[in-house]
């Protein structure tokens, strides 16, 4: 389980060389388990490339894109607010590219091992087991914000408006991205959610009442039940949001 982490400022965090032209900085990862929500960056022109033919993991593997592209198939392009997902043994990356400098945020269960079929005579994903999981595989560049689901309060103000991403259908573990209305105040939940809570603020402004900001960049894990204080958004606010079971 990913750790509690009320606030985290990634924008005050010194990324990390993994290889020639990919760096990260680590939001939340546990020793135990290797769950983690990273940022990561490549940098084409530094050494940075994807794995070269196609591959799986055992876990399922969930990337953001904040700027930049990337491709998996050289058909479908990923930009910003791009996403990916990839339940486990789905194979992926039969023509992969990343041809210009890229941050992502990933997310994973644990740490991601690699696996490669031998000659699998396909060029569309597919899983390696035959078996289809209950969370699809998504390659989703989100279409205008105005078309995305519409939030309102319960006398039917809106509030903002939210595109679930993906979606596990046994557990109800996703992913959403979420823009909030300037001017929007959330009561306090003294009994925290049901569900873990997790969230990076792409743009926009959070205030706590405890005097707490949320910025550009800034990140939070709740756990179930942990209390969340009573928000205020200042400014037109995005953030990529994921919940589920602990």
């Amino acid at each position: 389980m990913r750790h509690h982490i009320e606030h985290l400022s990634s924008r005050a965090m010194e990324w990390r060389q993994l290889s020639p032209g990919v760096y990260s900085k680590m939001l939340n990862h546990s020793q135990q388990t290797g769950d983690r929500t990273a940022l990561f960056k490549f940098v084409p022109n530094e050494g940075a490339s994807p794995p070269s033919i196609c591959h799986y993991h055992s876990v399922f593997e969930e990337l953001f894109i904040l700027e930049g592209k990337m491709t998996f198939d050289h058909k479908t392009w990923l930009g910003a607010k791009g996403y990916v997902f990839h339940p486990p043994y789905a194979v992926h990356g039969f023509n992969s590219a990343v041809p210009e400098p890229t941050i992502f945020i990933g997310r994973a269960p644990s740490d991601l091992d690699f696996n490669y079929p031998d000659a699998p005579g396909a060029t569309e994903p597919f899983f390696i087991d035959g078996k289809p999981a209950s969370r699809d595989i998504t390659y989703l560049n989100p279409e205008d914000e105005q078309s995305w689901p519409m939030m309102t309060r319960p006398d039917g103000a809106a509030i903002g408006r939210r595109l679930v991403l993906s979606q596990d259908r046994e557990t109800g573990e996703g992913s959403s991205l979420v823009r909030f209305d300037p001017g929007f105040e959330a009561p306090a939940r003294p009994q925290g959610y049901e569900t873990f809570n997790e969230g990076f603020v792409q743009s926009g402004r959070v205030v706590a009442e405890d005097g707490t900001v949320w910025e550009q960049g800034d990140y939070w894990h709740r756990h179930p039940g942990t209390p969340v204080p009573a928000l205020k958004i200042e400014k037109s606010t995005l953030v990529f949001s994921s919940v589920g079971p602990a």
